[in-house]
């Protein structure tokens, strides 16, 4: 089961979904993380025994220090790294999202996306 923390801000929820993972002994069955890096530490600080997945930045990380070479050297500290299949629709919404971008950034790293990914 995969477990993604939408509320970036909110500890509370974090704790729940913490607590609700020991109740019901589903560790070995669960990966959890967020989008940005504080939060799957955050969650690690929790319980440092859950399976954590990479965020876009971790996934960046390792596709470019793959295309250097230098991949073999990077330390990987997550479990699972997850990407979307990419169906027609899929690729149609990133786009969508990247034409209403208002930064740079954003617009570069949906198109690093959309055609990397």
């Amino acid at each position: 089961m995969s477990i993604e923390v939408k509320d970036k801000d909110s500890v509370k929820a974090s704790e729940e979904i913490i607590r609700l993972i020991k109740k019901y002994k589903r560790h070995k069955f669960t990966v959890i993380g967020g989008e940005e890096n504080y939060v799957t530490e955050r969650l690690l600080k929790m319980d440092g025994d859950i399976s954590t997945w990479c965020s876009k930045q971790d996934l960046i990380k390792i596709i470019l220090t793959y295309f250097v070479g230098m991949l073999p050297y990077l330390k990987i500290e997550r479990e699972v790294a997850m990407l979307p299949y990419m169906t027609q629709e899929f690729i149609a919404m990133k786009y969508k999202e990247r034409s209403q971008a208002n930064s740079f950034t954003g617009k570069a790293f949906l198109t690093f996306y959309i055609y990397v990914g």
